[in-house]
């Protein structure tokens, strides 16, 4: 082995119950297990024990990002929001989602209610297995490499939410998997953010509408994101004069107020880098992304309220915890 080899990533390695060892020879970071020579012996004494460790959540390429989901830009590598879900219904997209567990995917619990031919509120959250998920894709739509399609089993909806309310209050909801995603490069798990955690720096993502008067008629298939600010709640207020301070609810806007999110990219995340590079789910989209006047209004500067993930943590953790 050469000495000057420091860390070393092996690649395809499975789980062996005997001692074996390989000989690595030049320069070099990462090999393929797989290339190598086993031997029951070491000719050199000279060994290295290599431990698998998992990786940490919220890991993603960094973006460059310019317009908002409404004429956004299309996000261009399925590796740079590899924690991002397509929610699904009858194989037909309805909402975004947030991985943060290998079998649970967060998201907005109004992504389940749907309106009846006499305009009543239908819940179907006691219907998972109408749902699944979509990973590992920034299209909604068709196989791609590296997707991977799992079915709901069970969802879990915050259970003070009231599905009446149309004011977006507590809208939040856990999705189960059938099974466990397969974690890789294409498919992680975004953190969850903590109280005291500062992360100025966000964006939005999401399948929604890129234009109010295809609503119905095309289908939007990439995925788009957007740079997003927080507004403090004084200015909220000024910009919307229904606005109520709400622990549970942030209110959010484009840099410019034209831009809104539309039908579509609800439940996706608001999501935030941490000073240590890794990214947090903030917020899930909320009230606003289904008022389809607004959609791209030129006049809209009414912000978006998104569900504050911090408010929900507890509950979130405890529904984890009990699946395992």
């Amino acid at each position: 082995m050469d000495s000057s080899i420091g860390d070393v990533i092996l690649n395809n390695v499975t789980r062996m119950y005997n001692w074996y060892f390989v000989r690595i020879d030049g320069g070099g970071s990462e090999f393929d297990i797989k290339k190598f020579n086993l031997s029951r012996s070491c000719g050199s004494n000279r060994t290295i024990q290599l431990q698998c460790t998992p990786k940490t959540c919220g890991l993603s390429t960094v973006p460059t990002v310019g317009a908002y989901i409404i004429g956004g830009d299309v996000v261009q590598k399925e590796v740079q929001w590899p924690f991002m879900a397509a929610l699904m219904r009858h194989n037909k997209h309805i909402c975004g989602g947030t991985l943060v567990h290998e079998r649970f995917v967060l998201t907005a619990a109004h992504c389940f209610v749907f309106s009846s031919t006499d305009d009543k509120h239908r819940p179907m959250f006691d219907h998972p297995n109408h749902f699944s998920v979509r990973l590992g894709s920034t299209k909604n739509i068709g196989s791609t490499k590296h997707l991977q399609v799992i079915r709901v089993e069970k969802i879990h909806i915050y259970h003070l939410y009231n599905f009446n309310d149309n004011k977006y209050n507590l809208d939040i909801a856990l999705v189960e998997l059938e099974k466990p995603a397969t974690l890789n490069d294409y498919i992680a798990t975004a953190c969850l953010p903590k109280p005291e955690e500062k992360a100025p720096l966000c964006y939005g993502l999401g399948w929604g509408y890129t234009n109010i008067d295809d609503f119905g008629i095309d289908p939007v298939i990439d995925l788009r994101q957007v740079k997003l600010q927080e507004l403090d709640p004084e200015v909220c207020k000024t910009l919307d004069a229904s606005y109520v301070n709400d622990a549970t609810k942030l209110c959010v806007s484009y840099l410019t107020n034209s831009i809104k999110p539309c039908h579509g990219d609800s439940g996706g995340p608001l999501i935030c880098r941490h000073p240590s590079g890794r990214w947090l789910v903030r917020g899930l989209v909320s009230s606003g992304s289904d008022d389809y006047g607004s959609c791209a209004s030129p006049n809209g500067v009414k912000p978006t309220m998104f569900t504050n993930v911090v408010d929900f943590i507890d509950w979130i953790q405890t529904i984890i915890k009990s699946a395992k």
